[in-house]
């Protein structure tokens, strides 16, 4: 991790900024391999008490899900353990809302995580939003 210097934060504006550290590559928010517009999603996600029981397992089921996010041809930004009300924090990008619902609905049927999900528009896309109100 790079530690970022706030007062310099546009410079790094090609990774995601968490907590004053450069984590990973940003995304390409325009189109995916294929000329696929992707949308990003942030899930928020909290243990159950199964997940919690079975904590050690956890590294796996991280790769199972990025395993799955990738074949569902999304892409992977990351995965967060965070403190706070959220337990995790997972970034990733789906070509659309059916296949972010797909994998979250198959994330959740394993009841070792209870999720949030927040479809995350980028600054361009918001400018674009506003752009078109009347």
């Amino acid at each position: 991790m790079i530690p970022v210097n706030y007062e310099n934060i546009d410079r790094f504006c090609g990774n995601i900024v968490i907590q004053g550290v450069c984590t990973e590559q940003k995304f390409d928010h325009q189109q995916a391999e294929g000329g696929i517009t992707m949308e990003t999603y942030i899930i928020l996600a909290n243990y159950t008490q199964k997940g919690a029981a079975n904590i050690k397992e956890s590294p796996a089921r991280i790769q199972a899900v990025r395993k799955a996010v990738e074949a569902a041809g999304g892409k992977w930004g990351g995965w967060y353990l965070t403190m706070g009300q959220y337990d995790i924090v997972l970034i990733v990008q789906a070509p659309n809302a059916q296949v972010a619902a797909s994998l979250l609905l198959a994330i959740g049927s394993q009841g070792n995580v209870s999720t949030q999900s927040l479809r995350a528009f980028t600054e361009e896309e918001f400018k674009g939003l506003v752009a078109s109100v009347p």
